[in-house]
C-alpha cells in the first residue's frame, strides 16, 4: 500500500510519493522554499527545503509527481504533518504523463450561411461542411488522447442557426465528460450570438475563455494564456497584464495576422512587438495562432509559432489542402504532429 500522511510520526525519516502543487519562498533564516504537495490520497503535505539544500529544489517541477526519499517529518498534535529537508534527502522524479494539447482555429459554424454573391463563397463551396469538420476535431480529440483542446477564434462565421450553436454545445459537453477541457479566445467573425453561447458553456463551467484568466490557465504542467482579437492599432502600443505561473512550459494564444511567418499584404502585428510586450511578465514557449486561414509556421523562430489553418476547406489555400489540427506533446521542446481531420 502506498504510504500517505496518517503513516508519518514525528522525527522519523520518510519516503513517499506525492503531486507538487505548488511553490513559493520561504521566509525565516536558513529557509528556501516551500511546496504544497498532496499525497496519494489528497491529503495536503508542506515540504520545506531549506537553504542549505537548496539545490534538491531544482529537481522539484510544479504539476508534477515526485519521490521524496529521506525527509524528516515534523508533527506536532494539532498541527499539520510537514516534511523537512536533511543533508540525505533526495527527489526522484514519477514518470509523468507528457501533456497533450490539440489546437484547433477557424471552425466558421455558421459559414454555410453566408451570401454567395460578390464573390464570396469558394467555388467549391457545395462540398464545405464545418459541422462535420467540427465533429471531427472532437473525434481527433479523443483518438489522440489529448489533455485539452485549444481553439484560437472564429468558432463561429458571421451568422449562425441553431443548429452550429448546439452543436458547439453538444461538442464541448461531449469533451467535459471526458475530462478535457475546451479553451478559447475569439476572433473577429466570432459575433454576439455566437459569443452568448460561448459565454453560456462558460458560466456552467464547461469552456474557459483564456482572455479572462490573466494568470493563466492550466493543464498539466502547461499554462495558457490568450487575449480576444484585436485590431492593428492597438498592437501599436498595446497592454499585456499576464501574470506569470509556475509551470514548465507558457503557451500564448491568440487570433491575428503575425509576421513571421506571415509575410503577406499588412500583418496585424510582428512576432517582436508580440513578445516584447509580454517579456516583462511571461517568456512563452509556444505561440498558436488563429486567423489565417492557410497552415503557416515557424518552428525555428525565437518562440516557434503555430497556425492551424481553419478545420474546413473554406479558403483558397485549402483548394487542394485537407483541413487540418495541431498535436502537441510537451516533452521536453513541444513536439508538433499534424493531424488531418
Amino acid at each position: 500500500m502506498p504510504i500517505t500522511r496518517s503513516d508519518l510520526s514525528h522525527d522519523e525519516h520518510a519516503d513517499i510519493s506525492v503531486q507538487i502543487l505548488s511553490r513559493r519562498p520561504a521566509s525565516g533564516s536558513k529557509r528556501a522554499y516551500w511546496f504544497d504537495t498532496e499525497d496519494v490520497a489528497g491529503n495536503k503535505i508542506p515540504v520545506l527545503v531549506w537553504e542549505k539544500h537548496r539545490g534538491l529544489a531544482e529537481h522539484i517541477s510544479t504539476g508534477e509527481k515526485a519521490r521524496l526519499r529521506d525527509f524528516k517529518v515534523k508533527s506536532w498534535p494539532e498541527q499539520e504533518t510537514q516534511l523537512h529537508t536533511v543533508s540525505n534527502s533526495s527527489v526522484e522524479p514519477v514518470e509523468r504523463r507528457k501533456t497533450r494539447i490539440l489546437h484547433v482555429s477557424d471552425s466558421h459554424l455558421g459559414y454555410h450561411l453566408r451570401p454567395t454573391s460578390g464573390g464570396k463563397m469558394m467555388p467549391w463551396h457545395d462540398e464545405v461542411d464545418c459541422q462535420a469538420r467540427f465533429r471531427d476535431v472532437i473525434v481527433a480529440a479523443f483518438e489522440n488522447d489529448v489533455d485539452a483542446v485549444v481553439h484560437t477564434g472564429d468558432v463561429f462565421d458571421h451568422a449562425v442557426c441553431d443548429e452550429d450553436l448546439d452543436l458547439l454545445e453538444y461538442g464541448v459537453k461531449i469533451l467535459a465528460s471526458e475530462g478535457i477541457p475546451f479553451f478559447y479566445v475569439l476572433g473577429n467573425h466570432d459575433r454576439e450570438k455566437g459569443r452568448a453561447r460561448l459565454r453560456k458553456l462558460s458560466n456552467a463551467g464547461l469552456a474557459y475563455p483564456l482572455e479572462e484568466a490573466l494568470q493563466g490557465q492550466s493543464i498539466g504542467d502547461v499554462t495558457l494564456y490568450g487575449l480576444d482579437n484585436r485590431d492593428a492599432n492597438w498592437w501599436r502600443n498595446p497592454d499585456i497584464r499576464f501574470t506569470p505561473n509556475d509551470t514548465r512550459y507558457s503557451v500564448l494564444c491568440l487570433h491575428q495576422t503575425v509576421s513571421p511567418p506571415y509575410s503577406k499584404d499588412s500583418p496585424d502585428c510582428t512576432l517582436d512587438t508580440i513578445l516584447n510586450s509580454v517579456a516583462s511578465r511571461l517568456s512563452p514557449d509556444l505561440l498558436l495562432l488563429g486567423d489565417l486561414h492557410g497552415p503557416f509556421s515557424d518552428s525555428d523562430a525565437s518562440v516557434p509559432v503555430y497556425y492551424s489553418g481553419p478545420t474546413a476547406r473554406i479558403s483558397y489555400q485549402y483548394e487542394d489542402a485537407d483541413p487540418r489540427a495541431n498535436l502537441f506533446e510537451f516533452d521536453g521542446k513541444p513536439h508538433h504532429i499534424t493531424i488531418r481531420l
